[in-house]
């Protein structure tokens, strides 16, 4: 799943549904029931892109000064397909002096890694012998691929959000958000009216207002659904509001306060994963 909760020592890929299933999740340290959602939001001041949904692989590799060195994140468990948002590289010393790298690349420079494999530069860091060997940590932050339409707009809000370019971030995540929603809410439709009518319906009068607020509850009533939280449905709103002002307005990052962008982060990560949720129940005849 998504959703990543390690405050409260959930493992990620169950606290989703069953916080949806209901209202709460048993903390897999204290033993105590927990509202995701609001442990979220209290703790949105210490995120990072690892509890945005990203992934976090740490590692020492042997580093020699002046060698280029071929890093590939796929040999330390990485998924082939991952895309990495961030490095680090931290020299570890040693009775030579410390090493740390510099990242080579060709005449493009990109700030966004594409695939698993990158190439570095040994280099010494303060006194000591040269050429030398030492280790350096190596960690990086890194997004696992899906097939969801939805899933390249939520990678790119934790992408931007990740360097505090808030107003982008919240247009992809809104737009996640939506794009999840949409097809949903069409696909039920079309089995009781023709898909011209539906696709009219979805592109005109439709909104992803009217969806959320007043469509979805009444299906999701209608299946046997768990309703979404009003506090989450609140925020979503908020979200799509600011995402409005972004693109009709345009409204910079920096008018937009920190809180206010890990909030609509925050909904956007529990709308996504709540629409995942609701899919299979959706797709049933």
């Amino acid at each position: 799943m998504f959703f990543a909760a390690p405050f409260c020592g959930v493992q990620k890929d169950k606290a989703a549904p069953v916080f949806f299933e209901r209202g709460s999740i048993a903390c897999s340290n204290c033993k105590n029931e927990v509202d995701l959602w609001q442990a979220a939001l209290s703790h949105s001041f210490s995120w990072t892109p690892v509890t945005l949904g990203a992934s976090y692989t740490h590692f020492l590799i042997e580093i020699e000064t002046g060698q280029f060195h071929r890093i590939d994140l796929s040999d330390y468990g990485a998924p082939s397909d991952a895309r990495i948002l961030s490095t680090n590289y931290t020299g570890q010393g040693g009775p030579d002096g410390s090493v740390s790298v510099v990242e080579f690349h060709t005449n493009a420079s990109h700030h966004r890694y594409f695939g698993t494999v990158w190439s570095v530069i040994g280099i010494p860091l303060g006194e000591g012998t040269l050429p030398r060997s030492g280790k350096v940590a190596v960690s990086a932050n890194w997004i696992h691929r899906e097939d969801s339409d939805a899933w390249p707009y939520l990678v790119s809000a934790i992408e931007s959000v990740a360097t505090q370019d808030f107003s982008p971030a919240l247009v992809f995540a809104q737009s996640a958000v939506e794009i999840s929603l949409m097809p949903l809410i069409a696909g039920r439709f079309e089995r009781y009216a023709s898909r011209k009518r539906i696709e009219e319906l979805m592109s005109g009068d439709l909104t992803y207002g009217h969806a959320l607020n007043v469509v979805l509850p009444y299906m999701c009533g209608q299946l046997g659904i768990r309703q979404l939280p009003d506090e989450i449905r609140g925020s979503l709103n908020k979200l799509r509001q600011r995402r409005n002002q972004i693109v009709h307005r345009g409204v910079k990052s920096n008018a937009i306060a920190e809180k206010e962008a890990m909030e609509g982060m925050t909904a956007a990560a529990f709308g996504f994963e709540y629409m995942r949720y609701i899919t299979p129940q959706f797709l049933k005849q």
